[in-house]
């Protein structure tokens, strides 16, 4: 752990949010970060927010009868995902069947119900959902900033769902818990030499111009018949 004084900054409470996929084919990373965060949550510093957020959730659960043994256990998860051998959020059926819904609400409880798994390390924490209380919801309170990466140059966030419907998802769910919708951000990370964090409006606006608004990538686009269109 990188002593405070090295940090030079307030230590960030962070939730991660898992696909089916990564919860499938990495399960040693999960397991790696999640040990990362039982260290950094038994650390009692002044501007740790992870400490001071486990400590919530954790008084919390006890209030709510959770022994404290597993109320300790479950304040200290920060994975929450489908549960296993379930994949999507729903939210992209949900989103077309819009004659079924006025407004966000059936859309976050959907959201909610179906990534909010816990995937900790410790015992008993893994692959499990609270009776009658949405962790993974308490755990989103506050969130200022959701990220979600790209690294390959096939795929933007407007040529499939799953940007809307995790990124998305993420900030509707925040938007119905706090009433403000988080920052939104895409991690760039399509030049192994440059990374860098942009806007979602500023990553769709540079989509749009390179590709949908492109007469070149639309010529090429039409060479590929139904496939291009689709």
């Amino acid at each position: 752990v990188i002593p405070m004084k090295e940090l030079q900054r307030p230590r960030i409470d962070v939730v991660l949010s898992l696909t089916g996929l990564y919860r499938d084919n990495l399960p040693g990373v999960m397991d790696r970060l999640s040990k990362a965060i039982l260290k950094v949550a038994a650390l009692k510093e002044e501007n740790n927010f992870v400490s001071q957020n486990t400590e919530r959730i954790e008084a919390m659960l006890i209030e709510r009868g959770i022994p404290a043994e597993d109320a300790g256990k479950f304040s200290r998860v920060r994975f929450f995902g489908n549960e296993s051998g379930v994949y999507g959020t729903n939210l992209p059926d949900a989103t077309l069947a819009s004659d079924t819904w006025e407004d966000d609400a059936p859309m976050v409880d959907t959201y909610l119900s179906r990534m909010g798994y816990l995937f900790g390390t410790e015992e008993g924490t893994r692959n499990v959902k609270l009776d009658g209380l949405d962790l993974f919801a308490e755990n989103l309170k506050g969130t200022k900033a959701a990220v979600l990466s790209r690294s390959s140059y096939e795929h933007g966030v407007l040529s499939l769902d799953h940007p809307f419907e995790y990124l998305g998802g993420i900030g509707m769910a925040v938007r119905a818990l706090d009433g403000t919708t988080p920052e939104l951000f895409i991690a760039n990370l399509r030049d192994s030499k440059k990374f860098v964090n942009n806007t979602v409006s500023d990553f769709v606006a540079k989509e749009r111009r390179t590709r949908y608004y492109h007469p070149r990538w639309i010529e090429e686009m039409m060479k590929d018949g139904y496939s291009g269109a689709n």
